[in-house]
């Protein structure tokens, strides 16, 4: 499944020490000992101890040695007729879970790495799509517009209780957003989230404001932020290095959606100028993970297949 590749690019950017790092990487595709499909995993990138994935039927899993062996925690708190569509976390303990019960959108909360879940969050109607999580500092919700304004809801208290006071972002016709579809910047302010109405919103004040970026392509399934530099997929690729004012299309490999693009450690360090001339991996709907050395460039390779489709 795609999810799984999603698993794998995770696990190369948590690996990577310098611009060659994938020659040192052995590619596999992890048995979690479940037969769901899995949406969405994340670990803590400051604490390497638990990474955590999940998916349908209230499914969690949470592996705590880089992801060769899997445990399904899901299962003290969280009704098995859920399809969960995101999560996160920020301590080894300390996880954030979302999903839907038909058109309710229900959030649960653990604070001892699975083993009890709280409910802490409903929406009638809603879809949380992407969690955000960070320590005593402000985390957040997003999620599609529920009554013509975007669900966005901020924590204080690593997830314990939601707020949607001041984050207002009212709805542009029908458009809604996607799953995992989301970045924040390593300034802990920045936010942005892709739509299916060639909408970027982005916010550089935790949400308080917010500014409408506009994409050609119709539906931005993945975004990547650092700085004043974006990264968007849709069927097709786009750059831009002014807080996307100004898009570039860059050439991409495959067709199809790209559901995901991930970098090195060493885009830490990337300049005010760009993405372009970093690696990156890429993937699209299918079954295939593809590298590049230089963003920008038409030198995109196949680093992995999977045997299990997408």
């Amino acid at each position: 499944m795609k999810y799984l590749i999603l698993f794998l690019l995770i696990i190369a950017h948590l690996q990577s020490q310098s611009i060659n790092y994938e020659y040192r990487i052995t590619w596999s595709e992890p048995v979690t000992g479940v037969n769901t499909a899995i949406n969405c995993i994340t670990t803590d990138p400051y604490n390497l101890v638990a990474i955590y994935a999940c998916g349908k039927n209230g499914v969690v899993l949470k592996s705590s040695i880089m992801g060769t062996e899997w445990t399904n925690v899901g299962v003290n708190g969280i009704p098995p007729n859920i399809e969960l569509n995101t999560i996160g976390t920020i301590t080894p303990n300390i996880v954030v879970t979302a999903g839907n019960i038909g058109n309710t959108t229900y959030v649960y909360r653990s604070d001892n790495g699975g083993s009890n879940w709280n409910l802490v969050f409903t929406q009638d109607d809603g879809r949380i799509n992407a969690i955000a999580l960070w320590y005593n500092y402000r985390s957040f919700l997003v999620g599609n517009p529920v009554g013509g304004r975007w669900s966005i809801w901020k924590s204080v208290n690593t997830g314990q209780s939601w707020d949607s006071a001041g984050l207002y972002l009212p709805q542009n016709e029908n458009e809604s957003g996607f799953i995992n579809s989301f970045s924040r910047g390593y300034d802990m302010d920045i936010l942005a989230f892709g739509t299916n109405n060639h909408r970027v919103y982005y916010s550089a004040n935790s949400g308080t404001n917010w500014e409408t970026l506009f994409l050609p392509d119709e539906s931005i399934h993945s975004i990547n932020i650092r700085g004043r530099n974006f990264i968007c997929g849709g069927d097709n690729l786009y750059t831009s290095s002014d807080y996307g004012h100004v898009w570039s299309r860059e050439v991409s490999p495959g067709t199809g959606s790209i559901n995901g693009i991930n970098f090195p450690d060493i885009s830490y360090i990337i300049p005010a100028d760009n993405f372009l001339g970093y690696p990156a991996f890429l993937i699209r709907n299918g079954n295939n993970i593809y590298y590049t050395e230089n963003v920008g460039s038409s030198d995109w390779e196949i680093k992995y297949s999977s045997a299990r489709g997408n």
